[in-house]
């Protein structure tokens, strides 16, 4: 397809996601990966460097020219965009029905997207019907009311 074409037909790239399979973005694909991955650390035993590092804290202050966001505060940002509860850690001990949270939460994320698209482009094609009106984009708008039968 090409863009030309999605342009003039009002065609949205989540559309054309949708047509070639691919319904999750790729943020939420990257997004269900870290959670399983945050999963794996709640799954490991207390000794290993990952979980020590993940769960670990030093006692100095963060520079001010440090990173703006910390891979943990990334990780509750995600677990609330999946709506995952603060108890994740104990469900995360159970692998089967971690990956099951991620899956239905990526599922759940992807659904909401689809709709909100779908919401913009009807309301993006009912401004754009209002606006191709016969008497023109500018004198259409300009004049309250205009002389030809519509």
């Amino acid at each position: 397809m090409a863009s030309r074409q999605q342009r003039t037909e009002l065609i949205s790239s989540v559309q054309v996601a949708c047509q070639f399979g691919m319904e999750e973005s790729l943020e939420d694909i990257v997004t269900a990966r870290r959670l399983r991955w945050l999963g794996h650390l709640a799954r490991m035993d207390d000794h290993r460097l990952p979980k020590k590092i993940l769960f670990g804290w030093l006692p100095q202050r963060r520079p001010a020219h440090g990173t703006r966001m910390r891979w943990r505060d990334r990780v509750r940002k995600d677990l609330k965009k999946f709506n995952i509860d603060e108890r994740w850690y104990q469900l995360a001990q159970d692998r089967s029905g971690w990956r099951r949270s991620c899956r239905t939460g990526l599922e759940d994320v992807t659904e909401a997207r689809v709709a909100e698209d779908e919401r913009r482009r009807r309301t993006h094609v009912e401004d754009s019907t209002e606006k191709h009106h016969p008497m023109g984009g500018f004198l259409s708008r300009s004049r309250s009311r205009c002389e030809c039968v519509c």
